[in-house]
């Protein structure tokens, strides 16, 4: 809850009170610990980021364990080649999980 107390001098960030002293002026997103419109700007676009790399790193886990599981129903009756194509395909789908999951870790480091 942000309170505003008129007193006298330049506004200051004191807790979560905000005090307009001498010369009131317009408040500034640094008046709230905002870094200004680029600082919210990116950390909105930094979690729209990590929001769709983790939807998409669900989907590739849920194709990968879905390859599994059609290996594991067909059993006998898939070919080798199409076990093979279907392991490949398991693979590639972990990895771009696991490239996703990077993404979002780096992001967060930055």
């Amino acid at each position: 809850m942000i309170v505003l107390t008129i007193i006298g001098r330049p506004a200051e960030k004191c807790n979560d009170r905000v005090n307009i002293r001498e010369h009131p002026r317009r408040l500034r997103a640094s008046d709230f610990g905002h870094t200004g419109r680029m600082g919210l700007r990116n950390e909105i676009k930094k979690t729209v980021d990590d929001v769709g790399d983790a939807l998409n790193e669900a989907g590739h886990r849920a194709n990968a364990g879905s390859e599994r599981a059609n290996r594991e129903v067909a059993g006998d009756s898939m070919t080798t080649a199409k076990k093979a194509g279907s392991v490949l395909n398991e693979g590639k789908e972990k990895t771009l999980a696991e490239v996703d999951r990077a993404k979002r870790e780096i992001r967060d480091k930055i």
